[in-house]
């Protein structure tokens, strides 16, 4: 399975979904300027896969028609640059200038696509937007919780948010004793979605804001390279930052840039963290203490179990639980004033997604939060 295949199949969804709302787009106009009647329009004919790529117009066709996720088979850098030089209200318009704003302007007027990177990626403005961020980091780091290389990296900086720490401390102590679900009050249903909320919460806050205008400079730029020769040799190779070469744009970015700003993260001061420590040793000591007296001492022999200041060593350790529950809602409120009811924002903001039988995703939660 392909690392980034959550991440792939958004790009390449996007990219597909963009150059048919172009094309269509662009036809729209073109049947208004022929009905006009001006006498520069009346040749104006709609814009089909023969005009765009000549050689092979049933890779175009493809690339409207087809599936999203199939789209990098399709967009080479060749048929790219057709697209780009083709794909135009009026052919005849002439859109290139030294000036990069001015060329930018009468390329957006001509209904034409910018450079690569707006036809690959999408528009600098919607990639640097909070949506963007949430959209790119969401699959991004969806695909990453997936890989042994990277994928407790990734969750140690979510845990930041404080309900996704929480998630993460049970799953961690029920996965070493079942069990231990019955002396707890927790329940996986307390959130719509602990995953989607807490890049949500990071996307608010602005701490990935800086990755996002790295990846955006990198998408700007030639993507350097290297490759086998026929003899064996690597050698050194430029491309435009494509589709041909996603993988290799991706290992590059997590590697160079994601991977050190999670490692450089100072978490000394996270709340979520202070919660995930708690709660791992609540489950996985004094609850697991706990669940042992409860199984292995019977009622009457409970007066036997006394701590030096002669109280029941359950009742002793459950209040303890009790108070680290209590605190863990403290931290909880502290966030939520600092940062606002993130789940509420999030369960009602357009990047929402209903995600059923994923992980983190409680169908229970969010036919909750639809009936309120």
């Amino acid at each position: 399975m392909n690392m980034y295949e959550s991440i792939k199949k958004f790009f390449f969804t996007s990219a597909q979904r963009r150059i048919k709302n172009r094309v269509e787009q662009i036809n729209e106009k073109r049947r208004i300027l022929r009905q006009s009647g001006k006498m520069q329009y009346k040749n104006l004919k709609l814009l089909k896969p023969t005009h765009i790529y000549p050689n092979k117009p049933k890779l175009i066709k493809d690339i409207l028609n087809g599936g999203g996720e199939n789209i990098g088979h399709f967009l080479s850098p060749s048929i790219a640059t057709a697209i780009l030089e083709n794909i135009k209200l009026i052919p005849e318009r002439h859109t290139n200038s030294a000036d990069s704003e001015l060329q930018k302007k009468m390329r957006m007027e001509n209904l034409e696509f910018v450079n690569m990177s707006e036809l690959y990626w999408g528009n600098d403005e919607y990639l640097l937007s909070q949506e963007g961020q949430f959209s790119f980091f969401f699959y991004l780091f969806n695909d990453l919780l997936q890989s042994p290389d990277y994928g407790e990296k990734i969750e140690q900086y979510l845990i930041d948010y404080i309900p996704f720490a929480t998630h993460s401390a049970y799953e961690t102590g029920l996965k070493k004793n079942k069990d231990l679900i019955y002396y707890t009050n927790y329940s996986f249903d307390e959130n719509v979605d602990v995953f989607a909320e807490a890049v949500y919460y990071f996307c608010k806050i602005g701490y990935l804001e800086e990755l996002m205008e790295k990846f955006v400079e990198l998408i700007h730029t030639k993507f350097e390279y290297e490759s086998k020769d026929s003899d064996g040799r690597y050698i050194k190779k430029e491309t435009d930052t494509g589709f041909s070469v996603f993988e290799k744009i991706f290992d590059q970015f997590v590697k160079e840039n994601v991977l050190p700003l999670i490692e450089e993260t100072d978490q000394s001061s996270s709340l979520g963290k202070r919660v995930h420590d708690i709660l791992v040793a609540d489950l996985l000591h004094m609850n697991s203490r706990l669940l042992y007296l409860d199984m292995s001492i019977s009622p009457e022999a409970h007066d036997y179990h006394l701590t030096i200041g002669e109280e029941h060593e359950m009742d002793v350790m459950q209040n303890l639980v009790d108070a680290s529950g209590k605190y863990v809602d403290e931290l909880h409120n502290v966030q939520i004033q600092m940062y606002g009811d993130i789940e509420f924002e999030y369960f009602n903001s357009e990047v929402f997604l209903l995600r059923q039988r994923e992980k983190y995703f409680s169908m229970k939660r969010f036919k909750s939060l639809m009936s309120e």
